[in-house]
C-alpha cells in the first residue's frame, strides 16, 4: 500500500474471540482503541509484523498471546508516528486468581513507546509470560510491571530508556537468566 493517509490495517476497540492470525502483510497494522484478547482465545503475530498503536491504544490478552519473531524478522510493537515514551497504553497479560493466564511468548519482540494506561511496556496480573531474545524500551514508566502473582521468564532480553524500573515486581516473580 501506499499513497494512503495511513499505509496500515486499522483495528479500532475490539474483543478477538477464537484464534486470530495477524499476518506479516508488509504493512503495519495500527490499532486506534483497545484490542482485547477474550479470555480462551488466542492470538498470534507472526514474525516480521509491525503493531503500532495511537494514543491512549492498547493491547490486553486475557487469552494467549503469542508474538514470535525470528533473528531476521523480529515483531515490534510500538507508538504510531512518534517516539513519546508512554504514548500508547501498554500490553496488558491479564488472568484471575481462580484461572491464572498461562502460554503467552514473546521472542525477538520490541516493544517500546508504551507505558501509559498500564504503567508497564508490559504488565503482567495473575499471568505467566515467557520472553527471549526481545528489546523493552523507552517505556513512559516501568519495562515490565508485575502484581497478583505475576510471573516473567526472561532470558537474553535488554531494557533500556525506561522512565522507571527495567522490571519492577510488586507481588509475582522473575526468572532471568542471559
Amino acid at each position: 500500500a501506499s499513497g494512503n493517509g495511513v499505509d496500515g490495517v486499522a483495528l479500532g476497540d475490539g474483543t478477538l474471540q477464537g484464534t486470530h492470525v495477524w499476518e506479516a502483510t508488509g504493512i503495519p497494522y495500527v490499532v486506534t482503541g483497545e484490542e482485547t484478547v477474550d479470555s480462551g482465545a488466542s492470538l498470534t503475530v507472526e514474525p516480521g509484523v509491525e503493531v503500532q498503536f495511537e494514543h491512549y491504544a492498547g493491547l490486553t490478552a486475557d487469552g494467549t498471546l503469542k508474538a514470535l519473531g525470528t533473528a531476521t524478522q523480529p515483531i515490534t510493537f510500538t507508538a504510531a508516528m512518534t517516539t513519546t515514551r508512554g504514548w500508547w497504553d501498554g500490553i496488558a497479560v491479564r488472568g484471575t486468581s481462580s484461572q491464572p493466564n498461562v502460554g503467552s511468548e514473546f521472542a525477538y519482540t520490541t516493544i517500546e513507546y508504551g507505558g501509559n494506561y498500564w504503567n508497564a511496556n508490559l504488565h503482567l496480573s495473575y499471568a505467566t509470560v515467557t520472553m527471549t531474545h526481545s528489546v523493552i524500551r523507552e517505556s513512559g514508566d516501568d519495562g515490565v510491571y508485575g502484581v497478583n502473582s505475576g510471573v516473567a521468564h526472561i532470558s537474553d532480553t535488554s531494557f533500556t530508556g525506561n522512565t522507571n524500573y527495567a522490571v519492577n515486581f510488586s507481588d509475582g516473580s522473575v526468572n532471568r537468566s542471559e
